[in-house]
């Protein structure tokens, strides 16, 4: 049975906030986001590179704040955009699957293993799966990568008015 993981906002805080603090560059990407964890859903894995001889891998994962604010269209703004490089070295275990041309993840976790560091990738389209590693290292680059498949707003928007609960041809008639 799949043991099915949210994003890092459903998972225990506390333990998340001490993970990342206690990983070179944790600190930093909490910064980024106000003290707050990222959600990492809807972000987009731009890139994952494994070497076999150092047994590392290297994620890029594009992700960013949206905000409760809408644009002229209708859209929600997206603010804080940035590029996160999860680092791993001494990679022992690796379970991926689905790999494609957009590798959007639901969410993302971090948490502690009996070999160091496990990073889930929450599935939602494309790549998923997860990475243990001895030691984890994250860098950021701030704004929306060239390589990226986002515009700077969301694709999701506020229900309004003409925004139907009922499904066409279902309405009580």
């Amino acid at each position: 049975m799949r043991v099915v993981r949210t994003t890092f906002k459903a998972r225990d805080r506390a333990t998340l906030i001490e993970v990342l603090s206690e990983i070179p560059g944790g600190p930093d990407l909490l910064a980024w986001f106000g003290g707050r964890l990222p959600s990492f859903h809807d972000g987009e894995i731009l890139s994952l590179e494994l070497d076999r001889k150092d047994a590392t891998c290297r994620i890029r994962v594009h992700t960013w704040e949206m905000t409760r604010e809408v644009d002229e269209a209708g859209y929600y703004k997206n603010v804080k955009d940035v590029m996160v490089s999860f680092e791993l070295s001494g990679v022992t275990e690796l379970s991926l699957e689905g790999f494609n041309h957009q590798n959007v993840i639901f969410g993302l976790f971090i948490e502690r293993s009996d070999n160091g560091y496990r990073i889930g990738l929450e599935p939602c389209y494309g790549l998923s799966g997860a990475i243990t590693a001895k030691t984890v290292r994250v860098a950021l680059e701030p704004g929306i990568p060239s390589d990226s498949r986002r515009s700077s707003r969301s694709s999701a928007r506020p229900l309004t008015a003409d925004d139907s609960p009922v499904s066409p041809g279902l309405e009580d008639t």
